[in-house]
């Protein structure tokens, strides 16, 4: 009797890890609030993934564009990202290592600093699209494929949740939905 219950035991608890692993994503997209996010250039590859698109976004980054906090960042180190809606974007305002009472116009996202220290990582960073658009679609967002200072013709829907956790929406080509998901 013992035994079957310590069986059932760990049933439920692969069953339960699986659901949450499964509906996390989808809570985050059903209940968390839309931003849009402009893309900047990346170059992968991979035969293994099949067809998706690499993002690379300028919250990446938040050094580079004046985010404050953004001093003394270190490798793999969680992160939150205030961000704030200038224009069309949602733009990077402070980094802090500790979740922060977002304004009433601010959002912000939690991410993981990569090996240097010196870009975030979102969870956001690959799309997978209809087979044959993902090479593409990364060519759109190449630098020499437009003109200087025009942006990129890639943009991002994202849903942010109530924690932080991003999810892809819609990836939008000059505004037009490429895959919904």
């Amino acid at each position: 009797m013992v035994n079957r219950l310590k069986f059932a035991a760990a049933v439920a608890v692969q069953v339960a890890v699986l659901t949450w692993l499964m509906t996390s994503r989808q809570w985050t997209l059903a209940t968390g609030q839309t931003i849009l996010l402009e893309t900047v250039p990346v170059d992968p590859r991979s035969l293994f993934q099949g067809d998706y698109v690499a993002l690379g976004y300028k919250i990446s980054t938040p050094a580079a564009v004046g985010a404050q906090g953004t001093a003394g960042l270190r490798p793999n180190q969680t992160v939150y990202v205030a961000l704030r809606q200038r224009g069309k974007f949602w733009e990077a305002v402070s980094v802090s290592r500790q979740r922060p009472k977002a304004a009433a116009e601010e959002v912000v996202l939690r991410g993981t600093t990569d090996y240097s220290g010196q870009r975030i990582l979102y969870g956001i960073e690959s799309y997978y699209v209809p087979e044959g658009k993902g090479l593409e679609i990364e060519r759109q967002t190449w630098t020499w494929s437009r003109a200087p200072n025009q942006p990129s013709r890639v943009t991002v829907e994202v849903a942010v949740d109530a924690a932080g956790q991003a999810a892809v929406r819609r990836l939008l080509l000059d505004g037009n939905a490429v895959g919904e998901k």
